[in-house]
């Protein structure tokens, strides 16, 4: 099938939501979002407020709806990646320190420490072609001067490796003291468990990184249940693809390296300034939030 939709001004745009039941209070006001958001980026927004099945939207929906909900829905990614920053930042630190406390600085270069062969040289693949990549000033400066070493110790090198392939090495280590001291770093019992987190929180900062959707996204890499939580956690199991999930890993680990977080505080104050959203598409549970986990 060949594609056969014209490009439409922003007048046009308006006038083709509006036919389709979408109302319009300020008409200017509209044209200027739209020519900063784009109508296909808007337009993932429009999906919950129209009828299920149709073009047409729901009665009584006006475009400052639309545009409230992407509102929230940025604000809400901004929220996370917050989070996701200071446990990528930590995550990184916990993977450059135990193996080299008992293996030295180039434990990464040892087959030994991984599970598998061929996991082993195409992750020292990626890591030569990331840091490559890599324009850090302190890169130059090592290999300026250390000119006997191909790579740089791990500590450096892990500044400099995406956080996708930093979670890969750790899903690919061998189990070990060490890779259960990483997960319980961050109140963990199993290596599993964090595995299959961080592939989450990996998949989830790229949404942020890249300003899509997050907010009632069926999530493609979800993360594990925990069965044997070592700190306080929800009583209930929720749907694993949905956000509530991942934002209750998030908040555990998060908690778990800084007991003083106010990310709860803050999550309820930005759902509270937004009564509309449905939560329920989020996976929220009804009562969620009297959870001796949330207080």
């Amino acid at each position: 099938m060949r594609y056969t939709k014209p490009a439409l001004t922003f007048e046009q745009q308006i006038e083709l939501l509006e036919n389709r039941g979408l109302q319009f209070p300020d008409k200017d006001k509209a044209a200027h979002y739209l020519s900063n958001i784009s109508y296909y980026r808007l337009s993932a927004y429009m999906l919950p407020l129209k009828i299920q099945g149709q073009e047409r939207f729901q009665d009584g929906v006006v475009f400052d709806d639309v545009l409230q909900l992407y509102i929230f829905d940025r604000e809400f990614r901004l929220l996370i990646f917050d989070v996701v920053e200071k446990l990528e930042v930590a995550f990184r630190t916990q993977m450059s320190y135990h193996h080299s406390q008992t293996s030295g600085p180039y434990w990464f270069e040892d087959r030994n420490h991984f599970r598998d062969a061929d996991f082993w040289r195409k992750h020292l693949e990626g890591i030569d072609t990331e840091v490559d990549r890599a324009k850090e000033v302190f890169k130059d400066h090592f290999f300026g001067k250390y000119d006997e070493h191909e790579r740089m110790p791990i500590w450096m090198t892990s500044e400099v490796l995406s956080l996708g392939l930093l979670s890969k090495i750790y899903r690919s280590l061998a189990m070990s003291k060490e890779k259960r001291d990483i997960a319980r770093h961050f109140g963990i019992g199993h290596p599993l468990v964090l595995e299959s987190w961080m592939q989450s929180i990996t998949y989830v900062r790229n949404i942020c990184a890249h300003h899509s959707r997050l907010w009632n996204r069926v999530l493609t890499l979800k993360p594990n249940y925990m069965e044997r939580p070592a700190k306080l956690w929800i009583t209930n199991k929720p749907d694993n693809d949905k956000v509530y999930y991942f934002v209750c890993c998030l908040f555990y680990m998060i908690r778990a390296i800084d007991p003083n977080t106010i990310f709860n505080d803050q999550l309820h104050e930005l759902l509270g300034r937004y009564p509309k959203i449905d939560l329920a598409a989020m996976g929220f549970p009804k009562d969620w939030d009297s959870e001796p986990f949330w207080k």
